[in-house]
């Protein structure tokens, strides 16, 4: 029974913007324009020749999978020639959408670095959650998800978020609004978790076991029992995750290196606009960034 709710990098000019956009839909090199990359030293962005900070690793290796081991999520994430999604894509490490991985330093951190403190977030891709990652409900599909998902996009209107800032949630790093109440966020977040649980196959035992081992506190082990995740409703925090739990001792050094890189771009106000299909085909694998669709209620 439902509870209630309350209980891109910005480039030089425009032959590289049409290089990186071009570069994430192809998944060839991108951030390399006339020999040049660009990369981030100190508080500003500089041009260096023949660096291999930004070198391209390649797409990601063909998977297989089943419909019993997929899973889907309905996620918030920013258009893919956004400049927060391109960086974020870069600090990651790989772009859900393209398949395209990311080698090299970012912001002073070098990369093997950076990727042993966003394991869990590179995997996932870069999004707010909104209907976390479930597999299908029995004689739901694929197909019936997707047309769901556009005929709500019709319906439901856009949220604007404001501005983002930098911030340290339960020892990771995420991105939030700097408004910390959002009555509309809120609602639309609601929404979208009691639109889409008939889409959602229950959760197996050794999955709701791992989660409730996870210290939650009673109201959100009954939303994990209701809704098959603990952070609904009342226990919703809209976030963007940026690493995974960092150590007090790793902690000022990746702040300083993400305010470094996404410093620049938190000025501009955020709306959510789409919502955004991800899909991990087997256990454990990466998601992808499948399908968008547009908000126009």
């Amino acid at each position: 029974m439902p509870f209630d709710r309350q209980g891109r990098l910005r480039l030089c000019n425009g032959l590289a913007k049409q290089a990186f956009e071009q570069g994430a839909v192809h998944g060839i090199a991108v951030f390399w324009v006339a020999g040049w990359h660009l990369v981030a030293t100190g508080n500003a962005f500089v041009q260096s020749r023949d660096l291999s900070n930004a070198r391209h690793i390649g797409p990601l290796a063909p998977r297989s999978g089943g419909p019993m081991s997929q899973r889907f999520a309905i996620y918030y994430a920013p258009a893919v020639t956004d400049l927060l999604w391109e960086r974020a894509a870069l600090w990651l490490g790989r772009d859900p959408a393209s398949g395209v991985s990311y080698d090299g330093a970012v912001a002073g951190m070098e990369r093997t670095r950076l990727l042993n403190l966003t394991q869990s977030a590179g995997r996932y891709g870069f999004h707010a959650t909104l209907k976390p990652p479930m597999a299908l409900a029995s004689g739901r599909s694929e197909e019936s998800l997707r047309a769901a998902m556009k005929e709500a996009a019709g319906e439901l209107p856009t949220v604007p978020l404001g501005k983002l800032r930098i911030a340290s949630l339960d020892g990771f790093l995420a991105l939030m609004p700097e408004e910390a109440n959002n009555t509309q966020l809120q609602d639309f977040a609601a929404t979208v978790v009691e639109r889409f649980d008939p889409f959602r196959a229950p959760l197996k035992p050794r999955d709701r076991a791992e989660r409730a081992a996870r210290g939650l506190t009673p109201r959100q082990e009954e939303l994990l029992d209701a809704y098959g995740y603990p952070y609904v409703f009342d226990q919703f925090r809209f976030h963007m995750t940026l690493t995974d739990r960092l150590s007090p001792a790793e902690h000022d050094e990746v702040l300083q290196a993400a305010q470094t890189w996404f410093g620049p771009i938190l000025n501009d106000p955020v709306t959510l606009d789409r919502l955004t299909l991800f899909h991990e085909k087997e256990n454990k694998l990466p998601f992808d960034r499948i399908a968008d669709f547009p908000l126009r209620g």
